[in-house]
């Protein structure tokens, strides 16, 4: 059901000084004009950055969008309408997102099993000047701009076709093209995870096996001690980024904002060829950075100041 993840997502206000930043304190490569998207009177600008230039080798992108305002002389289908509000509902959030984008082969399954079952959804279908479907769970028709965390686990989930993103998924069944050899130290490998914070695993493991009709692991202890639980959803292309949900251990600074705030997006971490060289990269760009245990893993990891991405926190870790 779920191919890959298509973005780990930002929503935030600065759009042009956080695209700025994402290249030269992180090392994100320039983008090309049309990885943008969006404008004023559309309800959002957006831009795909990536890790790699080859989706085939690193399918999840980082994906920065702001909302801008509505235009009603645009037509409706070149506009995401329900953005601003969107925006506006997570104005007290620490870290705000438009959606957790999966791409899906069998998106008329989806769509006809939330009808069956009566989940809240809203299906942005296909038309003359947008030619294939998207879905979104955990808000409706009639709220496009309320999310209300439940049928979709606390994710806020789009689902769009991943026929709309050419040759990922055939690219799943394919030796991984990624030559670490001819790739700078430390430069960026592909996005491997994106964090979000939720109250409890089990119901939103529950909620998705519910609403997807699929099979998800269990969840496991997280890597730094306490009882905080980590649930992931693995998509079927090898090379994607999975979606890590993790229950804080009882009081942390994560545990309190899931206490204020509900389920949130959070952290994402991104594959580097090789710790130290980035470490090394990270100091030539003044970029700072602070040695960690990585929360789930336990494994070495080097978290950036989140002021770079207006408040969302990414770390590094060596390629697996």
């Amino acid at each position: 059901m779920l191919d890959f993840l298509v973005s780990a997502d930002l929503l935030i206000d600065d759009f042009t000084a956080v695209v700025e930043r994402a290249q030269t304190r992180l090392g994100f490569g320039a983008p090309r004009d049309n990885w943008f998207g969006g404008a004023e009177g559309r309800g959002f600008e957006v831009v795909f950055l990536r890790a790699q230039p080859s989706l085939k080798a690193a399918p999840t992108r980082l994906e920065i969008m702001a909302s801008r305002s509505i235009d009603p002389s645009i037509p409706m289908a070149m506009t995401l309408p329900h953005m601003p509000g969107l925006r506006r509902h997570q104005e007290a959030f620490p870290v705000r997102t438009h959606g957790t984008v999966f791409a899906t082969s069998e998106m008329q399954t989806a769509i006809d099993r939330v009808r069956e079952l009566g989940i809240r959804h809203w299906l942005d279908a296909k038309n003359e000047l947008a030619p294939h479907d998207r879905l979104w769970i955990g808000v409706s028709e009639d709220g496009k701009d309320e999310w209300i965390p439940g049928d979709d686990g606390g994710l806020l989930i789009e689902l769009v076709e991943s026929a709309s993103i050419p040759g990922v998924v055939e690219s799943a069944e394919l030796p991984d093209p990624t030559d670490l050899s001819t790739m700078e130290p430390g430069a960026l490998v592909r996005i491997v995870a994106r964090r979000w914070l939720v109250p409890d695993v089990d119901s939103s493991r529950d909620a998705l096996q519910h609403t997807f009709g699929v099979e998800i692991d269990e969840a496991i202890p997280t890597g730094r001690g306490g009882d905080g639980r980590v649930l992931t959803i693995r998509p079927d292309h090898p090379r994607s980024a999975v979606v890590e949900m993790i229950q804080p251990s009882t009081g942390t600074e994560e545990a309190a904002l899931v206490d204020r705030h509900g389920p949130l997006p959070w952290r994402i971490i991104v594959a580097v060829n090789g710790l130290d060289a980035k470490r090394e990269d990270l100091e030539r760009r003044g970029t700072p950075y602070e040695n960690r245990a990585d929360h789930v893993t336990g494994a070495d990891s080097v978290a950036v100041d989140p002021t770079i991405l207006s408040g969302v926190p990414m770390s590094f870790v060596d390629v697996p």
